[in-house]
């Protein structure tokens, strides 16, 4: 099974165990704070990624770092996963964690890029109008990347609407080519 499955199945079943608790937005928080402590800890991230060190001793850290910060439901959902030896999926999970969580409250997160530093207010227009495009609340994650020269490009999940400069250029470059 590939990791993105087995990592979904987990998503769904903290999700589908945090509703039942109602717990979900604690769970959202939890899963988040792990994933950052993970981030700032080198010696942490190894210990994770390794599958050289005992599952009991994973276990011990586990608990010590997370007890006294996150929920009995997460601390004892991280365990169960550190005892399947799946806790080297942690960033997986998460990602699908979040997708399953932004689904279910109509969430979407939009990636939008420009050439240069666009001012508030054209970014408080162009998140109303993907808001009512799309019919989902939006979370707009603005990124400059001056190499598409002008225009703009969004990326809703796995599809692109690219209306930058460059790629015009590129269009009219073979057009021309072909002629």
């Amino acid at each position: 099974m590939t990791e993105q499955k087995v990592s979904y199945r987990y998503a769904k079943a903290i999700i589908d165990a945090a509703i039942k608790e109602s717990q979900l937005e604690i769970i959202k928080k939890d899963f988040s704070l792990l994933i950052d402590i993970i981030n700032q800890s080198k010696e942490l991230k190894n210990l994770i990624m390794s599958p050289i060190v005992q599952v009991y001793k994973k276990k011990k850290v586990f608990e010590e770092i997370l007890k006294p910060h996150t929920s009995t439901l997460f601390l004892n959902f991280f365990l169960l996963v550190t005892e399947k030896r799946r806790e080297n999926l942690v960033f997986v999970m998460h990602e699908e964690f979040l997708k399953l969580y932004n689904h279910m409250n109509n969430i979407l997160p939009i990636t939008i890029t420009t050439a240069n530093k666009i001012d508030s207010n054209l970014s408080i227009v162009i998140s109303a109008k993907l808001t009512e495009w799309t019919g989902k609340t939006i979370i707009p994650d603005f990124k400059v990347d001056q190499s598409i020269k002008g225009g703009i490009k969004v990326r809703i999940e796995d599809w692109v609407f690219d209306a930058s400069v460059k790629t015009k250029l590129q269009s009219l470059y073979r057009e021309l080519a072909d002629a």
